[in-house]
């Protein structure tokens, strides 16, 4: 039997998945993880899943990590939906060069990217919902040269600042949704040239 998707909903009993044998789901191209509420480790082999392509984890509060588990290579989609515990991100994220779309809402212990930052081929982009991020927005947007849908909220850091008020977007967005700008009082008078939807929320 070759299983591609895996999905584990509502199971509140369930507190750890770190015994899975993932040696049997090699197939695996779908993760599904949402609303476990004692859920406190993933498996730690989570990379060597070559199939995977999208991972999703939403609404599972006890799951707290320092050093999230390394991701396979090839995922295209990472989703992370309020798990107010995980600390970090994958410190290899900058090495995943097949990831398209990144998702960060409601995360609050994240509060900075991982050493090397994003991986420059990203598409889209939603942080979201967080404490404030130590890194200046300038320092991760800026290398994400493939960018075309970017929605952010005042977590971002350094938005208001004078510094980041002509902040540079890629020449490659065509969506951008702000949320929450509490303190920015003007936009970029650089906006692309390409891009096509603005929604401030």
């Amino acid at each position: 039997m070759t299983f591609k998707t895996l999905e584990i909903w509502n199971c509140k009993g369930v507190e750890s998945l770190a015994e899975i044998n993932l040696d049997s789901l090699w197939s695996l191209e779908e993760i599904i993880i949402q609303n476990c509420e004692d859920l406190r480790s993933l498996p730690q082999c989570l990379h060597r899943l070559s199939h995977l392509s999208f991972l999703l984890l939403a609404q599972c509060p006890s799951l707290e990590l320092e050093c999230f588990p390394p991701l396979p290579l090839g995922i295209s989609s990472f989703c992370l939906y309020e798990c107010l515990k995980i600390k970090s991100l994958p410190n290899q994220l900058h090495q995943i060069i097949y990831l398209r779309h990144l998702e960060i809402l409601g995360c609050k212990s994240i509060t900075c990217f991982p050493r090397g930052g994003l991986p420059p081929q990203l598409q889209r982009l939603e942080v979201r919902g967080r404490k404030k991020m130590k890194h200046p927005v300038r320092e991760w947007l800026t290398p994400l040269t493939s960018l075309q849908y970017l929605s952010i909220d005042d977590s971002a850091g350094g938005l208001g600042e004078a510094e980041d008020l002509m902040l540079l977007f890629p020449s490659s967005l065509i969506h951008l949704h702000m949320c929450d700008m509490r303190n920015v009082e003007r936009l970029s008078s650089s906006l692309p040239p390409s891009l096509r939807t603005l929604e401030i929320q």
